[in-house]
């Protein structure tokens, strides 16, 4: 394992630069996984073999190491506060630390975003001017680490394990924000709608939803809709787009609702081309393929996969929503996504292209990841003939997704390596080799 990535995260102390505690921590467990790890395979089936990478290209042999590497050197940690500010000074400059007072200082005590009553496009502006002077990843709400990310990426494709085009194409994305196969050209004049009846009546998760994505600055909340605010509008982008958000239920919580902004009614996804964003999945024969007798699989998906990555800034203007603020007013305010979101045509390839062909591969790379790990949009399975392996390997992929590239995973709803496992909605048995549906989903096939 590669610890030179934690130069990407220094805390100014006053006195020089030193770890923050979250890397230290990070650090603490990659140790311990990567130690644990490599004696357990040492002991199952030695030696490692590694999956060979994309095109046929041999894995590059590496020796397994039983000596856990020296831990660094650790200062005494320094306020909250005083890392939170160096932190996004050091990595990311004084202007994003100014950027993260400003937008998070619109929040009140209660938690829900305060909006602007007269309705401006300051934020708008703001953020395209980070994107503009600097890279996408500097915006607030991008959790993707930029240098890092890039550094990784680009020696996972000397190495083969990265096709070339799809590198090229997440390393513009990062830097400028993705395009999403959108021809913008192709849309014209405002084509401005109103919402559908079901997200009105899911009014309250749906705020709650939309509230949070406000929160995490993947949405700019720019100010109550009002005739003046609409004129602003049109005065400044000669075509705009305010899509209908309709309310879709989450399967797996039945209180919970998913906005889905209609991109197809603006003709945002008639003006997308997928012609580099194409895909399928194979994701059912490639579970049979790999969950072989009594393999052990462990379930885990990626935190907010789709707003994890940024739109281009030109695209901004096309993805407008009105909506409540709050449960107590019957005033919409007017929303503008600068992440990805539910509803865009192109996005399902984007995420493929960098989750799946790139991050994935990065990992086999850095011999993170070592055994079969079959991927359904964000959920994936790593499988392996031993419990105990699977799981320090999946922790290990988690933690290094989340140190290097920003890639943070739901862990709290992990369904731990075992034989008999939910993935893609079936339940897949090892012990039998036998796939069988939930019994509630096939009740409703027999009603």
């Amino acid at each position: 394992m590669d610890f030179g990535f934690f130069q990407f995260l220094p805390v100014f102390t006053g006195g020089g630069t030193t770890l923050t505690p979250q890397a230290l921590e990070y650090h603490r467990i990659f140790t311990s996984l990567e130690y644990h790890r490599n004696l357990l395979f040492a002991r199952h089936r030695p030696p490692v073999t590694l999956l060979a990478p994309p095109d046929g290209v041999p894995p590059t042999p590496r020796e397994v190491s039983v000596s856990p590497p020296p831990f660094l050197r650790a200062t005494p940690p320094i306020p909250p506060f005083l890392a939170i500010i160096s932190f996004g000074v050091l990595r990311k400059g004084w202007r994003y630390a100014c950027v993260l007072i400003l937008l998070a200082g619109a929040t009140p005590a209660s938690g829900s975003p305060v909006t602007d009553t007269r309705g401006s496009l300051d934020a708008y502006f703001l953020m395209r001017d980070i994107v503009e002077t600097s890279n996408a990843c500097d915006l607030p709400g991008v959790s993707i680490k930029f240098d890092p990310f890039l550094s990784c990426m680009w020696r996972a494709v000397e190495r083969g394990f990265v096709d070339r085009d799809k590198a090229s194409f997440v390393a513009e994305g990062l830097k400028s924000g993705f395009m999403a196969g959108v021809d913008i050209s192709k849309l014209r004049g405002h084509r401005w709608f109103h919402n559908y009846p079901p997200a009105i009546e899911s009014r309250r998760a749906v705020t709650k939803a939309n509230n949070k994505r406000v929160g995490a600055f993947k949405t700019l909340a720019l100010g109550v809709w009002s005739a003046s605010l609409g004129s602003l509008v049109r005065a400044t982008f000669g075509a705009t787009a305010i899509a209908p958000l309709n309310a879709v239920p989450k399967p797996m919580e039945k209180d919970e609702v998913r906005p889905c902004t209609d991109h197809t009614r603006t003709g945002f996804n008639a003006a997308t081309s997928l012609e580099f964003l194409g895909h399928s999945l194979d994701t059912y024969n490639e579970v049979a393929r790999f969950l072989k007798n009594d393999y052990f699989m462990h379930v885990s998906d990626v935190d907010a996969a789709f707003p994890m990555l940024p739109f281009h800034w030109s695209l901004w203007p096309f993805l407008m929503f009105r909506f409540f603020a709050s449960d107590d007013t019957d005033a919409m305010t007017l929303y503008m996504h600068v992440c990805g979101d539910f509803g865009t045509r192109g996005m399902p390839g984007v995420f493929k292209i960098f989750f799946s062909d790139v991050v994935a591969n990065m990992a086999r790379s850095e011999n993170v990841l070592t055994l079969p790990m079959p991927i359904y949009v964000d959920d994936m399975g790593l499988i392996g003939q031993f419990e105990s392996v699977v799981l320090a390997e999946m922790a290990m992929f988690q933690a290094w997704a989340s140190m290097v590239c920003g890639v943070i995973f739901k862990v709290i709803k992990d369904r731990k390596a075992a034989q008999t496992q939910l993935m893609i909605g079936f339940w897949w048995c090892s012990s039998s080799l036998t796939r069988t549906l939930p019994e509630a989903k096939l009740l409703q096939y027999v009603d």
